[in-house]
């Protein structure tokens, strides 16, 4: 976002993709030009970013449009937004983290305590996290190869199983990394962006899914996170508590009831 020229670019793909949020990371902008690039990439849009916590520039810019979206800021961290979204014209209604991750392990750590708070917040409501989590979730997801589950790999592992996020269903490229965008022989690809949501997320909203889309001005795909604005609730899995087959009348009870 530091030249004009990306600029247009993102002023194009926001137009083209219908996009109603949008959210940049590793913006390279500095502080005092936040304000002239905003208005010029997204008009009347409201805009907020995590610039007070970085000295050199602006790692995360979040805009939406406020004739569609209405969001709350929950909170604004160096390494991530949290906010809550919701549609003005239907039922869209969710939490939503976006994440730029610090390339330091240690940084990380920090990162994956806050995402354990925004689980505690959001609960059992929609949820979604997207952005670039600097590192892979399983050996293939590098285009190298790799032989074993690195430290730093388990802990975004375990934070992402405490938490109960999955990748939501995706198309488009698989490797949203590359080493060298203007470089066509450059052969390091890595998955290092991801669109996450909770089981809320997923029985709340019905088609849902995300895309991966070819590299424009970053060395990182664009992601999109689509939720049909013709959505219909999504039919809830029949669930019980399991610790109930274990009771002496489990068998005879669904007998019965199976009868009915």
């Amino acid at each position: 976002m530091s030249n004009g020229n990306k600029q247009k670019e993102v002023i194009k793909f926001i137009k083209e993709e219908k996009l109603q949020v949008c959210a940049i990371i590793e913006t390279h902008i500095k502080a005092k030009k936040i304000k002239d690039v905003c208005d010029k990439v997204f008009g009347d849009w409201e805009w907020i970013t995590n610039s007070h916590y970085s000295t050199n520039s602006c790692r995360i810019m979040l805009s939406w449009n406020p004739l569609f979206a209405k969001i709350q800021v929950i909170q604004v961290t160096r390494q991530s937004v949290f906010c809550y979204i919701e549609g003005l014209q239907g039922k869209v209604k969710f939490f939503c983290t976006i994440v730029y991750a610090s390339n330091s392990k240690d940084e990380r750590k920090m990162l994956w305590k806050k995402i354990y708070m925004h689980k505690r917040i959001s609960g059992n409501h929609p949820w979604a996290l997207l952005g670039d989590m600097n590192v892979t979730l399983n050996v293939e997801e590098h285009s190298c190869g790799g032989s074993h589950i690195t430290e730093e790999m388990q802990e975004f592992r375990d934070c992402i199983n405490a938490v109960e996020l999955d990748d939501i269903g995706s198309l488009g490229f698989y490797f949203t990394w590359t080493k060298s965008l203007k470089n066509p022989k450059a052969k390091v690809l890595k998955k290092l962006d991801r669109v996450m949501v909770s089981e809320g997320f997923l029985d709340e909203f019905a088609d849902n899914h995300a895309i991966f889309q070819p590299f424009l001005v970053s060395d990182h795909s664009p992601a999109l996170l689509i939720i049909p604005s013709n959505w219909k609730k999504k039919a809830k899995s029949f669930r019980f508590d399991n610790y109930i087959v274990d009771k002496p009348e489990f068998l005879k009870e669904v007998e019965e009831g199976w009868k009915v």
